[in-house]
């Protein structure tokens, strides 16, 4: 069996935790940990077939990365997927002079 060397913590496997007991472990809800698989910034994991689970070790890791000293430090930059194609809230792209004028 093959195992990711990013994964193994000298020669054992760390524990690997469902979303929900990841969330429980971070303190967050299931669904901000789903979000951020999708939208990027969130912890590594693991997908097995169709299941997603979250190492301990990449937890502490993620939870550690995002540490701050006040409330005004940004934190870190989120991890963001190179190509989206969800457009720009701010895109005006197809809205043309003539739509916005009244009647």
């Amino acid at each position: 069996m093959f195992v990711a060397p990013s994964i193994v913590v000298g020669d054992r496997m760390p524990e690997l935790l469902s979303t929900l007991e990841a969330a429980d472990y971070c303190g967050l809800s299931p669904r901000t940990l789903e979000k951020r698989r999708m939208t990027g910034g969130g912890p590594q994991f693991v997908k097995l077939g169709h299941a997603v689970r979250y190492s301990t070790t990449d937890l502490e890791a993620w939870i550690a990365e995002n540490r701050c000293r006040s409330t005004s430090d940004p934190g870190p930059e989120p991890e963001r997927k190179a190509s989206s194609t969800v457009p720009a809230l701010d895109s005006c792209q197809g809205v043309s002079d003539a739509t916005l004028e009244p009647e």
